[in-house]
């Protein structure tokens, strides 16, 4: 078990870059898969709170994309309407609580859950 319990993290820009992109992408729909890239770049390399930022960012990533697949796969039957909804709804409610957290240099507490960021105490 990796410990992420770490106070501040020291930069963070990387972080921050990784989840910019992520938010860009529901409107460009390309800049996701760059911070996908920078994020599994740079998880090997990170400790403390920003390994648990890129974590938490990864699993992200691939649980967007499979539930984006699956509401695309089921928009026939309407179900992948609603399946996007609450995608978007998730999506940023993790990305925009994990960029507050990184902005002011905290950790995410359990970054491999599904639920929001919430501060490494």
């Amino acid at each position: 078990m990796t410990d992420f319990h770490q106070t501040k993290t020291a930069d963070g820009n990387a972080v921050k870059l990784v989840y910019i992109l992520n938010l860009l992408g529901w409107f460009t729909g390309i800049t996701w898969v760059l911070g996908l890239i920078i994020a599994h770049l740079k998880v090997g390399d990170a400790t403390g709170a920003e390994r648990s930022h890129l974590i938490y960012q990864i699993r992200t990533y691939w649980t967007e994309l499979i539930l984006a697949v699956i509401g695309f796969i089921t928009m026939f039957i309407l179900i992948g309407f609603a399946i996007w909804g609450l995608l978007l709804i998730w999506s940023l409610a993790r990305n925009i609580t994990g960029l507050l957290l990184a902005i002011d240099g905290y950790g995410v507490g359990n970054p491999r859950s599904w639920g929001i960021a919430i501060k490494d105490r």
